[in-house]
């Protein structure tokens, strides 16, 4: 007994665990399609997450990284500082870009890769600018790179469910199974208890007492009964009618 119950509470445990990773899996997947948008930038508050598509931050910042980023004014953005702006490079026109300021200008700010032998051609208008580089997210991207291999997204994703599914069919098996067998067990229990009236039935009609009874309720009744016919044919005084 203690035994099934261990069995079943470690049962539940995992069934629980398992979800909580699909809870978590499904969460992580739709935040890696959030962020794979490279002309767009989701703000959460003062803050929103980026990913570097290219080396050009490298060693700062590694390719595949992502990084927090905040609002930040213009006026507040100085020489050295990393920001996120949407580019006027024709060849990346509209898109994500993410450099440090080494200049300013009249036409906007100047920005150079930290990876780069030269500033960028095209100047960074204040209205461009997304916001100022704070940190990389290792932890976040170690995670979400996982779901990018088909390995990662069967293992966090596929794998919890079907396990998920494989326990909750497991019990509701079970559930039917106690129900057919306590269906069964009521089944049994009024067939024996026939049995054993007819067995009684038998052994009173073997030894005449079930005769005896039936001839006690008869006359407590005010009645014959069948064994007494030929009485009923006479009259009280015993004569034949």
């Amino acid at each position: 007994m203690k035994g099934a119950k261990l069995k079943k509470i470690a049962s539940r445990a995992f069934s629980v665990l398992c979800t909580l990773v699909l809870v978590f899996s499904v969460a992580a997947a739709l935040l890696s399609v959030a962020f794979r948008d490279p002309s767009r930038v989701n703000f959460i508050g003062k803050y929103a997450v980026d990913k570097i598509l290219t080396e050009s931050m490298e060693p700062v910042i590694p390719t595949g990284e992502y990084i927090l980023i905040e609002k930040a004014d213009a006026d507040e953005l100085k020489e050295g500082d990393i920001i996120t702006f949407y580019s006027e490079d024709p060849s990346i026109a509209g898109r994500l870009n993410t450099h440090a300021i080494v200049g300013v200008t009249e036409e906007g700010f100047v920005t150079k890769g930290e990876n780069n032998s030269s500033p960028d051609t095209y100047p960074v208008p204040e209205e461009n600018v997304v916001g100022r580089y704070v940190t990389t997210l290792g932890f976040l991207t170690n995670v979400l790179n996982i779901f990018s291999s088909p390995a990662g997204y069967f293992i966090l994703i596929v794998l919890p469910l079907l396990l998920l599914v494989f326990f909750s069919m497991r019990d509701v098996l079970a559930a039917l199974g106690k129900k057919e067998k306590a269906e069964e067990n009521v089944g049994e229990g009024k067939e024996g208890e026939r049995d054993r009236v007819l067995a009684e039935l038998e052994r009173m009609k073997e030894s005449g007492e079930l005769d005896a009874r039936l001839r006690e309720k008869a006359e407590a009744d005010g009645t014959t009964p069948s064994g007494q016919a030929e009485s009923n044919r006479r009259g009280g005084d015993g004569h034949e009618i």
